[in-house]
């Protein structure tokens, strides 16, 4: 149970980071082409389950408690 808590604090929490980026850039009038979004969205997503494969091997060393 603890786990899908965790894990939906951490989207929420990244969700709310790349949220007020985007505020931000549209209160700028920044526009970037699509192909530089799919990219950042991409490496985001890829970086998100990295930490979270990363978070699962270290809880083979280290105890739960």
């Amino acid at each position: 149970m603890w786990k899908y808590i965790s894990m939906f604090m951490l989207a929420f929490a990244v969700s709310m980071d790349s949220f007020s980026v985007g505020v931000t850039y549209g209160m700028r009038n920044i526009k970037f082409p699509l192909r530089s979004v799919m990219i950042i969205a991409c490496m985001s997503s890829v970086m998100l389950l990295l930490s979270m494969h990363v978070g699962s091997f270290l809880l083979l060393f280290l105890p739960v408690q």
